[in-house]
């Protein structure tokens, strides 16, 4: 299996050699240690330098990239290869070597066999110690026609503990899906010791399944976001800050629909509405998909809606064939229908919830507070199937001395869908 092209990006400083031509243009401005192979040293280092990863996350049918982040300078190995050949005698087909860097890094690897699971692990080499990561596994999209997973949750901003009962759930009955899309808020300090916090806890996930975001206001001008994130292609900072992908017959597209501020804020909105009518325009998909941070519709919004965000985007959804959008920010799950189109309010990460709002918004469907929840996605021929997959509910127990309410994790048991609906043509329940 040949490599048609491959690069290692620094994303804390240049990069000191790569293998063929560049994906893209590397951010400057930044500096790190990056030293020649001839200058190793000797001493082995007894503490482990991995700070976190490798995850997964943009990919295709026939690439995939890797991230990862290391304390201090030291050699990588990327190791990968067809899963089926790895699993009959253990060796990888291609290893790839780079010189020595710390900080954040992104790989890419290209030329990969569409529909085909794969292997990797990254080893990192110090003088004399060895720092092997995990194996992980991945499978490149096309190829097949079995039915295909998508998995989205929101508010991660906080309660790491409660985000990991969330992805302990989807690991024991999800395992098997193609993406995690996280349309947020992410985090709950934009700052590396925030990053840190969201990663441990999605770490074991993310090696195994490609992750990605959704941007917001407090995302959109922030370097560590795009830093730590693998995105589609699309545009706006760094062609991620909106981006779209094709799986399995579904067109999904992300957007950052939060106001930019400044005198290039009006240029700013209408590169995005630009770029996206074009996407839309682009897509033969029969399905259209659109996740937000920030939702247009949801009842605890003045009025039950965002005026601003409805004004600015719902002609342009509707017009462009979306049928569904997915939104995080409240923390709640909400289902409504509006205007042709299924909105749906997926904030059951982990983060701190809020209380129920008075009245219900108009077109509302299905709601559930204070519920850990996520969002299953099944796309069949040309159905996609949405469940809302409950995971465990938090009851107010009492206040602790400070005031603070005291709150109790129950689990929900079975991964059965608390709210369920089928799109597309040939759609049957």
């Amino acid at each position: 299996m040949g490599i048609s092209n491959r690069s290692l990006r620094m994303r804390e400083g240049r990069v000191a050699t790569t293998c063929g031509r560049w994906r893209r243009l590397l951010r400057c401005g930044l500096t790190v240690a990056l030293v020649a192979a001839a200058g190793l040293t000797a001493m082995a280092q007894l503490d482990s330098p991995w700070m976190w990863g490798p995850h997964l996350g943009a990919f295709g049918s026939d690439y995939a990239t890797v991230t990862w982040k290391v304390s201090r300078p030291v050699e990588i190995e990327v190791r990968y290869g067809q899963a089926a050949l790895y699993d009959a005698d253990g060796s990888f087909e291609e290893t790839l070597a780079f010189p020595r860097h710390q900080g954040l890094a992104e790989i890419r690897l290209d030329g990969l066999v569409p529909g085909t699971g794969y292997v990797y692990q990254v080893v990192v080499y110090e003088g004399d110690a060895v720092h092997p990561g995990p194996v992980g596994r991945f499978a490149t999209s096309g190829g097949n026609a079995a039915p295909t997973t998508v998995l989205v949750y929101g508010n991660t901003a906080g309660f790491p503990e409660r985000q990991r009962v969330v992805i302990d759930a989807m690991r024991a009955f999800d395992g098997d899906a193609a993406l995690l899309v996280n349309v947020g808020p992410l985090v709950r300090s934009n700052d590396p010791e925030g990053y840190a916090e969201l990663f441990e806890v999605i770490g074991p996930f993310a090696r195994d399944h490609p992750y990605v975001a959704v941007a917001g206001a407090s995302e959109r001008g922030s370097e560590i976001y795009y830093d730590s994130f693998a995105l589609p292609t699309g545009g706006g900072i760094d062609d991620e800050q909106w981006w779209s992908i094709d799986l399995g017959g579904v067109h999904f597209v992300a957007l950052d629909v939060s106001t930019p501020e400044g005198p290039e804020a009006a240029a700013l909105i209408a590169e995005q509405v630009t770029w996206l009518t074009a996407d839309l325009a682009a897509s033969s998909a029969e399905l259209k998909v659109v996740f937000v941070r920030d939702p247009i519709y949801s009842s605890t919004l003045p009025d039950g809606v965002d005026k601003e965000l409805r004004l600015r985007w719902e002609g342009l959804l509707r017009d462009g064939g979306v049928d569904l959008v997915v939104a995080g920010g409240a923390s709640r799950y909400e289902h409504l229908y509006v205007g042709g189109v299924h909105h749906v309010v997926c904030a059951g990460g982990g983060g701190p919830f809020a209380a129920v709002p008075p009245i219900d918004a108009a077109g509302l469907v299905f709601s559930r507070y204070s519920a850990l929840h996520y969002l299953r996605l099944t796309i069949a021929g040309e159905a996609l199937r949405v469940e809302a997959i409950p995971v465990a509910t938090v009851y107010a127990v009492g206040l602790d001395e400070q005031g603070a309410p005291i709150e109790e994790v129950h689990l929900v048991p079975g991964g059965e869908p608390m709210d369920r609906f089928t799109l597309g043509r040939s759609a049957s329940e």
